[in-house]
């Protein structure tokens, strides 16, 4: 992508997403990014000891998501809904099975 280097798009049950070449989606580095902005640490470095990722592939991924962060939002709103729908499911089904 010309204005965006090391972003691709890769395909998926829930549609078309921005991910680093090589790398993960854009919105889980965008995840990590907002939680390790609320600790006040160098974003960056913080983000590139938890994930693994290099300096420069963080800022490729906090580039687009600057740039689109509606989009990346909505893609981290839809994570959160399913991981919560997830949870509450895997709970119903241990209270089925406690003793």
């Amino acid at each position: 992508m010309e204005a965006h280097p090391g972003i691709t798009f890769r395909s998926g049950p829930a549609g078309r997403r921005p991910g680093l070449v090589g790398g993960p989606d854009v919105w889980e580095v965008a995840r990590l990014v907002r939680d390790v902005k609320q600790g006040g640490d160098d974003v960056v470095s913080q983000t590139v000891e938890l994930s693994g990722l290099t300096p420069e592939q963080v800022r490729t991924a906090v580039r687009y998501y600057a740039e689109y962060r509606s989009e990346i939002d909505t893609w981290l709103a839809c994570v959160d809904e399913e991981a919560d729908r997830l949870e509450a499911a895997w709970r119903r089904e241990q209270e089925l099975l406690k003793r």
